[in-house]
């Protein structure tokens, strides 16, 4: 009975936040999935709530990788997933630490805008 509860209300939750975390032996791997008509100042902000979450919760970390994941489309219409890992070191969680709520975080963490501002979505930047 536990099993099905967790096939059919908790997998499905997962599903549908964008992603998920892992964490072990004091490294995190969170996991963003983009939407197909993606707004970049809201995708920025999602990523960042999930990166303060992360540090939030696991203030000892040694590292974290935020995975993008993006589906792509080409000039044809063929569809492939492009994938970026963004690295996060212990003075970076140390850093995102001083901010006390994920809006602080997103509206004055400029070391994580800058870092997000090198990711290319597809491949190739859209601005």
């Amino acid at each position: 009975m536990k099993n099905l509860f967790y096939l059919l209300f908790v997998l499905p939750l997962l599903f549908s936040c964008g992603g998920g975390s892992e964490y072990n032996d004091g490294v995190g791997t969170t996991t963003h999935y983009t939407a197909k008509d993606w707004d970049r100042d809201a995708t920025y902000r999602k990523m960042g709530e999930k990166v303060w979450k992360f540090c939030q919760d696991h203030p000892e970390a040694k590292e974290l990788n935020l995975v993008i994941i993006d589906e792509c489309t080409d000039s044809k219409g063929n569809s492939t997933e492009y994938s970026q890992t963004i690295v996060f070191n212990k003075e970076d969680i140390k850093t995102f630490l001083e901010y006390k709520t994920d809006t602080a975080f997103n509206e004055n963490c400029y070391e994580f805008g800058s870092l997000m501002l090198s990711w290319r979505p597809c491949g190739n930047s859209q601005y």
